[in-house]
């Protein structure tokens, strides 16, 4: 993320709209969704009302 903002200027967001890791199917559901975000590198997880911080994986 952070080389995004150096190369182009911007904020440090990128959205993925096909959620997936590696080999990994696209995910369907909320537990699919918790446990690709588990073995990825982002930072943050955004589900509905909710805001997951990388901090909350330990």
């Amino acid at each position: 993320m952070a080389s995004f903002a150096e190369q182009t200027g911007r904020l440090p967001a990128l959205l993925n709209t096909s959620f997936n890791h590696k080999a990994e199917p696209i995910v369907c559901t909320p537990r699919d969704l918790v446990a690709t975000f588990a073995a990825s590198p982002l930072d943050m997880l955004a589900i509905g009302p909710f805001l997951v911080s990388e901090a909350s994986r330990n």
